[in-house]
């Protein structure tokens, strides 16, 4: 009689395993009860390419990184990631949307904690985004995390540089992808609704100024000459001459934002359970040479901490 009852026993393990997924079968027989999870969608920027770096590196370690000038084996350096260290949306050595969010949670209650999915790929554009959604929804459809919690979204650089039109991306497909991101995102069922925060671009074009575009990196090549010739970041924009031209590059970037904000208030009215704030805080901030990485065009520690900082204040859940 004994032996039917553990039989039973062992075919009702197996049916809960089936049933809750392998973390919520964890829980319901005592262990630890899956974590709340965030998640990351992006480019190079989010995956904080060059983040660990800074222009004012001293010569011999800008010489060492770069490889004494072998510059077209430095530029698969460009997939350099820092993720874990100093993305402003969760990076664990500054205080990034991943930090701030996981203190208020433990704060609220000891017993549960955050995990974070940054999902970003550097050189990603708008149209890839929709595969990184797709990671997260298979995620949080395996029954690993408790619920998603925050999601953030900063896309379109690429996009603003891209050579394919004047104005990179031409906005139709932009717009398109974006709304086919967020249709994804919509797939996810869950009690609470999904925040999202979606960022407007930074001023890409500020990155012509003359006292950006002559500083000096590493002690040794202007940002001018490192970024554009040696490395080819975003020519496009970056290079202009006087007020009328530098309004037309402006405009681009300026054009990406308004789509941006005109696909979430869109979204907002077709997926209830979607809850989506545009923030316009990076269009509005200007670049320094102070914040930047040593290829003059990425946000280094400093500027991804300024990241976090702003964005977070236009976020207005947490």
């Amino acid at each position: 009689m004994r032996a039917v009852s553990v039989f039973y026993l062992f075919i009702w393990i197996g049916l809960s395993l089936q049933i809750f997924g392998n973390a919520q079968a964890v829980w319901a027989f005592g262990g630890r009860p899956p974590n709340y999870l965030m998640a990351n969608i992006g480019d190079s920027i989010t995956a904080g390419t060059f983040a660990d770096t800074s222009t004012d590196l001293p010569r011999s370690v800008f010489l060492s990184i770069t490889g004494g000038f072998a510059f077209d084996q430095f530029k698969t350096f460009f997939l350099i990631e820092n993720k874990k260290s100093y993305s402003w949306a969760s990076g664990q050595w500054i205080d990034s949307h991943y930090q701030k969010l996981k203190r208020i949670i433990e704060t609220a209650d000891t017993q549960e904690s955050l995990d974070v999915m940054n999902l970003a790929v550097p050189g990603a554009v708008a149209a890839d985004t929709l595969a990184q959604a797709q990671k997260l929804v298979d995620a949080m459809k395996s029954g690993e995390y408790k619920e998603l919690k925050y999601i953030t979204l900063l896309i379109g650089a690429n996009d603003a540089c891209s050579s394919e039109s004047q104005s990179g991306t031409p906005s139709e497909h932009f717009g398109k992808s974006l709304w086919l991101t967020l249709e994804k995102f919509a797939e996810i069922q869950q009690t609470e609704r999904i925040h999202i925060l979606v960022s407007s671009l930074p001023n890409i074009a500020s990155l012509g100024r003359t006292e950006i575009r002559k500083h000096m990196t590493g002690g040794i090549l202007s940002c001018d000459y490192f970024r554009r010739k040696i490395l080819g970041f975003c020519k496009p924009l970056t290079k202009w001459r006087g007020e009328q031209e530098f309004l037309e590059k402006y405009q681009v970037v300026a054009e990406k934002n308004e789509v941006l904000r005109t696909v979430v208030q869109q979204a907002s009215h077709v997926f209830p359970q979607l809850d989506i704030v545009f923030s316009d805080s990076l269009s509005r901030y200007e670049i320094t040479p102070e914040i930047l990485a040593m290829d003059c065009f990425h946000p280094n520690k400093t500027g991804q901490e300024k990241m976090s900082e702003l964005l977070w204040k236009d976020q207005p859940w947490f």
